[in-house]
């Protein structure tokens, strides 16, 4: 299992497609952000994407054959590379690229992707989307986000996936006293 990259505790999502991956990290990324963490996001996806359309510089050069582009604005900075390899989704290739964001400037590195890795994570349940709870975690969640009701009966933290200040106000209390995003070693 991955906890930490550097020092930086990495904490991913794992649900359906649908379920609310993306919706819930915005939710806690903005209320980590505005209670003064440094948080930074890293999300797999198996679908291709062009950061440029046809044409534009950035592009142009890739294309050229330039490894990686980077594009520079008076705000932001967009840092593009070619997989050299098919995308593995290891936890060699998560920590690799990990290592690409400025980690001595991040208190938290949330994970969206990567299914095979084992890391430390929030399991999401959507009652519409998912049916009813079986119960069934793997070994790396640490809490669940449903909007199940009432929530399901489980060994962890449960939290309504609907309001996600709650379980953003966890994750900040474990970063802050120091007890981590690890898993339980054991469940009842």
């Amino acid at each position: 299992m991955i906890e930490t990259v550097d020092g930086v505790p990495l904490l991913g999502v794992r649900g359906e497609s649908g379920s609310g991956k993306t919706t819930l990290l915005r939710a806690l990324t903005a209320w980590l952000v505005a209670h003064g963490r440094r948080v930074a996001a890293l999300k797999h996806t198996h679908h291709d994407v062009e950061d440029a359309p046809a044409g534009k510089d950035t592009r142009v050069l890739r294309e050229a054959g330039a490894g990686e582009v980077m594009l520079v604005t008076p705000r932001r900075w967009l840092l593009s590379g070619a997989v050299p390899h098919a995308a593995r989704a290891d936890e060699a290739e998560l920590t690799t690229l990990a290592r690409r964001f400025a980690l001595t400037e991040l208190d938290l590195l949330l994970v969206e992707g990567y299914r095979g890795v084992a890391l430390p994570r929030i399991e999401i349940h959507r009652v519409e989307r998912d049916g009813d709870w079986r119960g069934e975690l793997r070994a790396d969640t640490i809490a669940l986000a449903s909007n199940a009701r009432p929530p399901p009966a489980c060994a962890l933290p449960v939290f309504d996936l609907d309001a996600p200040p709650a379980l953003a106000a966890w994750i900040d209390s474990r970063l802050q006293t120091g007890a981590g995003l690890r898993p339980a070693t054991s469940r009842a």
